[in-house]
C-alpha cells in the first residue's frame, strides 16, 4: 500500500522533478529520514524547547516559524512530516534546515529556550550538523 506522500508525489511529477533538480545541486546531504525523525522527537520531548522553531525547506525562499509536530504524528510517518503545519506530509528530505531561536519575542512574557541544554540533548543522538548562529541553534540538512 502506498503512503499519502507517494500518492501525492505520483500526482505531481513536475514538483517531483523540481525537488530532484534542487537536491541534485547540493554538495552534500547531511541528514536522512531517521536522523530528522530522531531530532524532532528529541525536540518535541524536551523541556528546554518552549518556543516554535524556524523551518526552511529546499524549494522555499523563506522560513516558517512553527512548532515541532506532535509525537503521535512523528511516530506514524517514517518518511515525512505528519499532517500538520509547517508542511503537511512534507518529506524529511525536503528540510533544508531547522533553527531553534534563543527566545520568542512574540510571546508575553518572552519565552527563552535553553540552547546549551538542547545542544546536549541532541548530541546524545550522535554526530549531527549543529551550528550556533546569531539567530539560534541550526540543524542543517544540506551543504549547498
Amino acid at each position: 500500500m502506498k503512503s499519502r506522500l507517494e500518492i501525492a508525489m505520483q500526482n505531481d511529477p513536475v514538483m517531483t522533478q523540481r525537488i530532484a533538480a534542487r537536491l541534485a545541486t547540493a554538495r552534500a546531504s547531511l541528514m536522512n529520514n531517521t536522523k530528522w525523525r530522531e531530532v524532532l522527537l528529541v525536540l518535541r520531548r524536551s523541556q528546554h524547547l518552549v518556543t516554535p522553531i524556524h523551518w526552511k525547506f529546499v524549494l522555499s525562499s523563506s522560513s516558517y516559524f512553527r512548532s515541532v509536530p506532535s509525537l503521535h504524528g512523528l511516530s506514524l510517518h517514517p518518511e515525512c512530516l505528519p499532517d500538520e503545519l509547517p508542511y503537511p506530509y512534507g518529506p524529511y528530505r525536503e528540510i533544508d534546515w531547522i533553527e531553534i531561536p534563543p527566545s520568542d519575542p512574540t510571546s508575553t512574557p518572552t519565552k527563552h529556550n535553553d540552547l546549551d541544554a538542547l545542544t546536549g540533548e541532541l548530541q546524545t543522538l550522535g554526530q549531527l550538523p549543529l551550528t550556533r548562529t546569531e539567530s539560534g541553534l541550526r540543524i542543517s540538512g544540506y551543504v549547498w
